[in-house]
C-alpha cells in the first residue's frame, strides 16, 4: 500500500512528507506479477490505534464506499478489476489523536471481483481469506493541521501466496 500526493500517482508519501487535513491522497494496494487474478479491497478504514478493538472508521466496507462520506471525501478509482486497487481520499485527523493508522483488507480473485454497490447483498458477503495491511500517519508537530507520514506494511508475499482465490 502506497499514499501519494499526486492523482497520478507518482509522489509518493514519505516519511518528511508533511500532509494537511483536508489535503487530497491517492492510495495504491498493488500487487504484482500475479496473471489472471484481480486485487480487490474489501475494507478500509482508518483507527487511531492498531488495536482491534479502537473505533474504527470506514472508508470501504464490503468493496463499496461509506455513502455517508460522499464523493468529495472518499473515491474509489479501480476496486476489483486489476492487480491494483485505487482510491482517492482527503486527509482527517481523529479527535485526540496524534496518530491515525489506515488499514486495507484485501481479497485475490480469478479475473475480476467488482463490487456490486448497487445490491444490498454487499453486506452479505464472506471471505475466506483477507490479508491486512498498515499505514501509520504520525503527527509532524503540535499543529493539528498537519501530518508526517511514518507507514509499516506488513509482510505480504506469503499470505498473497498462500489465500485462497475466490
Amino acid at each position: 500500500m502506497t499514499v501519494f500526493t499526486d492523482s497520478s500517482f507518482t509522489n509518493a508519501v514519505t516519511v518528511n512528507t508533511l500532509l494537511v487535513v483536508e489535503q487530497m491522497v491517492y492510495v495504491s494496494v498493488l500487487m504484482q506479477t500475479v496473471d489472471n487474478y484481480a486485487l480487490k479491497v474489501v475494507n478500509l478504514y482508518t483507527s487511531a490505534s492498531n488495536r482491534s478493538t479502537d473505533v474504527k472508521y470506514y472508508l470501504l466496507q464490503n468493496g463499496c464506499p461509506n455513502t455517508a462520506l460522499g464523493n468529495f471525501l472518499f473515491k474509489t478509482i479501480w476496486n476489483g478489476q486489476f492487480t491494483e486497487a485505487r482510491f482517492q481520499m482527503k486527509m482527517a485527523k481523529i479527535s485526540g489523536s496524534d496518530v491515525i493508522y489506515l488499514f486495507a483488507d484485501l481479497v485475490l480473485c480469478n479475473n475480476s471481483c467488482t463490487p456490486n454497490c448497487n445490491s444490498r447483498s454487499t453486506s452479505d458477503q464472506s471471505y475466506d481469506t483477507t490479508v491486512n495491511m498498515r499505514f501509520q500517519f504520525n503527527s509532524a508537530s503540535s499543529n493539528l493541521g498537519s501530518f508526517s507520514m511514518k507507514w509499516a506494511l506488513s509482510s505480504l508475499l506469503l499470505p498473497l501466496i498462500l489465500m485462497t482465490i475466490m
